[in-house]
C-alpha cells in the first residue's frame, strides 16, 4: 500500500472512527484490558487504512435510467 493513499480521503466519520479508536485503546491501557486495547487498535486500523463494509464502503448501487425509454404502465390486480 502507498503511503500517499494512507493521508487521501480523510473526512469527519474516519477521524471520527480514529479517535473512538484510541480513546478505546487509552481505557484498556488504564485498566490493563489487553483485549480492549487489541479492539481498540483494530478501530484505529480500519480508520487509517480506510476499510469497512466491503469495496464500495457501505454504499448502495446506484442505477442509471434511460430517459427516452418509455416505460410501461404497471398494472396491479386485487387479490381477495
Amino acid at each position: 500500500m502507498d503511503f500517499k493513499q494512507l493521508f487521501k480521503q480523510w473526512n469527519i466519520m474516519r477521524i471520527l472512527r480514529l479517535v473512538i479508536g484510541i480513546i478505546i485503546m487509552v481505557d484498556g491501557l488504564k485498566r490493563s484490558e489487553m483485549f480492549v486495547v487489541f479492539l481498540g487498535g483494530a478501530f484505529a486500523m480500519l480508520a487509517i487504512f480506510n476499510l469497512g463494509c466491503g469495496p464500495k464502503g457501505c454504499s448502495t448501487p446506484t442505477i442509471k435510467m434511460d430517459k427516452n425509454k418509455n416505460d410501461k404502465e404497471v398494472i396491479y390486480e386485487e387479490v381477495v
